[in-house]
């Protein structure tokens, strides 16, 4: 697993990389976080605190691309989606609903 947080990455993060990783995120285009199972298989995120954070995932190809279905969610729900993405545990989809994207 890499976290790649704004072009910096961390190979096998822990909970607190990714919490640390999160709560300094700011809303604007150059500021990101991905976690990452491979090249085409991740979770990320955008926005800060303040706004909250749109979340997407993607398994395997661009047509298995979704985001988050109410737009932003909060801080401590992106956070639980993270930490059980990286935990590998399959419930991390249940945390919120979820929309296929269209390109």
């Amino acid at each position: 697993m890499i976290l790649n947080v704004s072009g910096k990455t961390i190979e096998s993060p822990t909970a607190s990389d990714i919490q640390q990783a999160i709560s300094n995120l700011q809303d604007n285009a150059d500021s990101f976080v991905i976690l990452s199972l491979g090249e085409m298989t991740y979770l990320q995120c955008i926005g800060d605190s303040s706004v909250g954070y749109i979340v997407e995932y993607q398994e395997g190809s661009t047509d298995q691309h979704f985001t988050t279905k109410d737009g932003h969610i909060d801080t401590s729900r992106t956070l639980t989606i993270f930490k059980m993405y990286a935990d590998q545990n399959p419930d991390w989809k249940n945390q919120t609903s979820w929309e296929k994207m269209s390109w």
